[in-house]
């Protein structure tokens, strides 16, 4: 074919493919949800039927709407997960349509508002009571113990979830007792008394007679951008300002009326919350870059549950937090600092559920080798090994599958351990074969997932599920019977008691995809300890599980979780626990981008952390409705 025409040949062929893809682009951009929904859907969420409370026509009808996402974020799940429309429905919806479908949503969901994707937006964030503590100790070195506050409310796992930290009337009677119970520490212990060294190092200088106010506003203006955690205006130093003339004018010594000074910020909105207000919210762009004092506070607070010091401070000052490779070189600096223990605190408890294992009430006549400093014992090995698995800078498999543990004499006996005595910890290798190497086999979690008499297959496969593979199942249905209150034989193993419960189709629907899992830890007892009789019965540890992999015992499913669904529910968990909010759909395209840099790490921790940190969601947020 001559030259020119197999270039004419070779643009029209470019042409059609591009028209080609730009018409499956408006069909995948604009399904006919109407006859998605009267092909698959309206048997049983029409006009006749709603199973489960939910009609589906009215979003037919209306397709997506911002307001709606809700219903459509659980409309993709069930889709995605292809429970609707479920296996033995009549009529199977063809994959490829499934996952057009999904995507669609997904993409709606992502809103690609003025050319951006949406970050997602945090509530005004209160400090919870760690953060409180720990913020106190970092602002006026004085040690302060809030266990008299209220419990923080959990959320999605955690109590870093902006939407539930509220401040109940009781609360705010805290913090107002707690700034005078402070101050007192902080001058000494009596208002009146001489002011202590955590004075000094916060108000470095005392005043000539004359130049009080002088002096306070000097101070003051040191002391509140700390406090507040960004720059503050002159305004607010001279409101503050104002109560300190009041007091010296009542004849209070300096100490004390700068004291109440200190107990007014204190009690201040912009001290107690974590503020990331947009200065101009009536501006049409729908998503702005977070200020690199905002940024500070989230990386302060992510790794440390406290206030940013002041190198974070200065390269926030200075706007250089986010040039280069500084914001990876502070997250590597404030994971190597002691107050980086809270993040390991913190995070590792909430992620396992272990806080649960204190509620736990162990029946001591049936299990009589447990006891209080057993339970500790648990506690500190599992806070000892995910430090390492940081602090090394591991693989997150590692958290599933590693070769060592921390143990004193009394755990090693527990475990079958050999070699160790003494009350203290040490690290120790875990024999080849030994079913110990990795959170599921440490006696933390497994008293945690446990009944006071027995195990739970149930309670640990719903675990499992949802702490490490990121799949809850649905809450039960409403007047099922509880195990011990069917019919079953009683000399029976739980396995089989558990078969002879899901005979019950409404418990069906659940159990089968809970209690296989479950099933894979059955050779741990309720206090962890190996076994391999339940009484007369021999342990079966084997499990057939939803997607049709059967697992046996606890290696088993180790294996079954080192892959990417587990590295994916776990990095979600941690920018859940990060970011101060549930993840939702539409942080589906970031998660992604976090995943695929994680890999790129080689699964490692720091590549985790430096992806969450770098993402657009910590980065970024969407701005509140104009005010």
């Amino acid at each position: 074919m001559p030259r020119p025409r197999l270039l004419i040949f070779c643009l029209l062929l470019v042409a059609l493919v591009v028209a080609g893809e730009s018409r499956a682009a408006q069909a995948a951009a604009s399904p006919s949800w109407k006859q998605v929904g009267e092909k698959y859907c309206f048997s049983c969420h029409g006009a006749e039927k709603q199973k489960g409370d939910f009609d589906f026509r009215p979003y037919a009808e209306k397709g997506f709407t911002a307001d709606e996402r809700k219903a459509w974020e659980k409309i993709a799940e069930l889709l995605e997960s292809r429970e609707m429309p479920p296996p033995k429905a009549k009529v199977r919806l063809p994959e490829e349509q499934r996952d057009s479908l999904v995507q669609w949503i997904d993409a709606k969901l992502a809103g690609s508002e003025a050319g951006q994707k949406n970050p997602g937006r945090v509530t005004l964030r209160r400090l919870n009571r760690e953060e409180y503590r720990n913020t106190i100790r970092d602002l006026l070195a004085v040690d302060f113990d809030p266990s008299d506050f209220p419990s923080d409310e959990t959320a999605f796992g955690f109590d870093t979830i902006a939407d539930v930290l509220t401040i109940p009337p009781l609360l705010m009677e805290r913090y107002l007792a707690a700034a005078d119970e402070i101050v007192a520490k902080l001058l000494g212990g009596k208002k009146s008394a001489p002011p202590s060294e955590s004075f000094r190092r916060i108000f470095t200088k005392l005043p000539d007679a004359g130049a009080e106010g002088k002096v306070a506003r000097e101070l003051l203006a040191a002391f509140v951008p700390r406090a507040y955690r960004r720059p503050v205006s002159a305004a607010e130093i001279e409101r503050f300002g104002t109560l300190v003339d009041a007091a010296l004018a009542e004849k209070a010594p300096f100490t004390e009326a700068m004291g109440v000074a200190v107990q007014a910020v204190l009690c201040s909105p912009h001290f107690l919350f974590r503020w990331e207000l947009d200065p101009d919210a009536l501006k049409p762009d729908p998503v702005r870059n977070l200020n690199d004092y905002e940024i500070a506070a989230r990386l302060s607070y992510f790794l440390w549950s406290s206030m940013p010091d002041a190198q974070l401070t200065d390269l926030a000052a200075r706007g250089e937090l986010l040039k280069g490779d500084t914001l990876r070189r502070e997250v590597a600096r404030l994971l190597a600092d002691g107050r980086a223990q809270a993040f390991v605190r913190n995070f590792s408890s909430q992620w396992l559920q272990i806080r649960a294992v204190d509620e736990v009430e162990i029946d001591e006549k049936k299990f009589p080798k447990f006891s209080a400093k057993l339970r500790e014992a648990m506690k500190e090995e599992t806070r000892l090994f995910f430090a390492a698995i940081l602090r090394e800078d591991r693989s997150l498999f590692d958290l599933l599958d590693a070769d060592f543990t921390f143990v004193n004499q009394q755990l090693a006996e527990h475990y079958g351990l050999t070699g160790v005595s003494g009350a203290e910890f040490r690290r120790v290798q875990i024999p080849h074969g030994s079913p110990r190497g990795g959170v599921l086999g440490q006696g933390s979690v497994l008293l945690a997932t446990s009944m006071p008499t027995r195990t739970s297959p149930v309670i640990r496969g719903k675990w499992v599920l949802e702490q490490m593979l990121g799949t809850p199942p649905p809450p039960p249905p409403a007047n099922v019977p509880p195990l011990e209150e069917t019919k079953v034989d009683k000399d029976a193993s739980l396995r089989v008691r558990l078969e002879q419960h899901r005979a019950n189709a409404d418990c069906a629907v659940c159990h089968d995809k809970i209690d296989p899992v479950g099933f894979t830890l059955e050779n741990f007892d309720a206090i962890g300890a190996w076994r391999t009789q339940e009484g007369s019965n021999r342990i079966d540890a084997s499990g057939k599980f939803a997607d049709g992999t059967v697992v046996e015992g606890v290696a088993g499913l180790k294996e079954y979780l080192k892959s990417e669904k587990f590295a994916r529910a776990f990095a979600q968990k941690m920018m859940t626990y990060a970011l101060g909010r549930g993840i939702e759909r539409a942080d589906k395209s970031s998660l992604d981008a976090v995943q695929k840099q994680v890999a790129a790490g080689g699964y490692k921790m720091s590549a985790l952390i430096a992806a969450i940190v770098t993402s657009d969601p910590f980065l970024k947020r969407k701005r509140d409705v104009a005010r």
